[in-house]
């Protein structure tokens, strides 16, 4: 194939010894989507099970979302790395099929095991929404990649961040939150009927599922943009024209500060319209929760600071909508705080920032629940 046909299978540097082979796995699974995954997996679960007691099936059935998910995302960022070891030699030489610490042949073992396993657990499960989730992630992430006919989506923005969107926006969210609801339901074997009703209940989804679907359209958009400026250089030269390599590192940069933004702004606007609609049957109020506690609103904030108006508005918002729109404004003030300092001309800042955008996306599944 052409992405490593310059590429050796013998290198001195190999990575031989225990310490060296599995800091090599792990830089190979790319920890920080890793993270990611993990995280998003659990928020979403316990997005579908809330107001259910935690059951050993049920505990089971995230074991299998974890463990499938979590080897789709080595096979395919391991796929991504395959096809690119020319690029990451520009971009990323600390990967180890660019540094020469693993061979070409290690790497094709590590993707096909790990592709492999991740379906078999799907397929035991008995999980339609498991197995279609992993399936569509596998099939996706190699037409981003694989250098073949009609394939290599990465080299379009358009067709590179659809790819991104469909798994970490629709697929993640979607696809885990049908499989709890799979398993809390105890269906058994796979149906064309299990399928059809999971495809037919796209109409009664709950609204904080469509809201974070929302939500992280938006801030996969975010994530497929921001990818790409600090990879301008190896991009360029493979000829992959990004939105970084036509327009420069500003455009796109700003355009992700700016979206995030309106995300967070959306957030909180939500969660007040849901506190709305919902009133106190949303969940505990903050008075009740501070009268729980022996305080009252009078005693927390002096009258002569707030006006007794605000405050018993503050107080009668429900803890989850408090908790939200507090936290969206942390993580709108931490993105702009970090936005501000970045030096466009320095890749190292670019990349500090865009580790950032994925600390920030860790944080958001943490609130998550709170749409609820």
């Amino acid at each position: 194939m052409s992405h490593n046909s310059n590429a050796k299978d013998v290198n001195p540097e190999r990575a031989s010894g225990i310490i060296p082979t599995a800091h090599a796995i792990y830089q190979f699974s790319r920890p920080h989507t890793m993270a990611g995954t993990t995280i998003s997996i659990l928020s979403i679960s316990f997005l579908a099970l809330q107001g259910s007691s935690i059951t050993v099936s049920i505990m089971m059935g995230l074991i299998q979302a974890l463990a499938s998910a979590l080897l789709m995302n080595i096979s395919i960022v391991g796929t991504n790395q395959l096809f690119d070891i020319e690029i990451d030699k520009i971009n990323k030489p600390y990967l180890p099929l660019a540094s020469g610490a693993f061979s070409i042949t290690t790497g094709y073992l590590i993707v096909s095991t790990c592709t492999t396993l991740s379906l078999l657990i799907g397929w035991a499960s008995g999980s339609v929404p498991l197995i279609a989730t992993l399936t569509i992630s596998f099939l996706l992430g190699l037409a981003y990649s694989a250098d073949l006919p009609l394939m290599r989506w990465k080299r379009s923005p358009m067709l590179a961040a659809t790819c991104i969107l469909a798994i970490r926006a629709i697929a993640v969210q979607l696809g885990f939150y049908w499989h709890m609801k799979h398993v809390m339901g105890g269906a058994g074997a796979i149906s064309s009927a299990s399928l059809t009703g999971m495809l037919t209940s796209m109409s009664s989804l709950p609204a904080p599922i469509i809201f974070t679907v929302s939500f992280m359209l938006f801030f996969s958009v975010v994530i497929a943009l921001f990818k790409d400026i600090p990879d301008a250089q190896g991009d360029l030269k493979a000829g992959l024209m990004t939105l970084t390599v036509r327009m420069g590192n500003a455009v796109p940069f700003w355009t992700c500060i700016w979206l995030l933004t309106i995300c967070y702004i959306g957030a909180c606007g939500y969660s007040v319209v849901m506190a709305s609609l919902w009133g106190p049957a949303a969940g505990h109020t903050v008075a009740a929760a501070l009268s729980s506690s022996g305080f009252s609103s009078a005693t927390v904030v002096p009258t002569s600071f707030v006006a007794p108006a605000s405050l018993s508005m503050v107080a009668a918002l429900p803890v989850k909508t408090l908790v939200s729109i507090l936290g969206h404004a942390v993580l709108g003030t931490l993105l702009w705080t970090k936005a501000l300092k970045v030096d466009l001309s320095r890749k190292e800042d670019i990349t500090d920032c865009y580790m950032h955008i994925w600390k920030l996306f860790y944080a958001e599944y943490i609130l998550i629940p709170f749409f609820a």
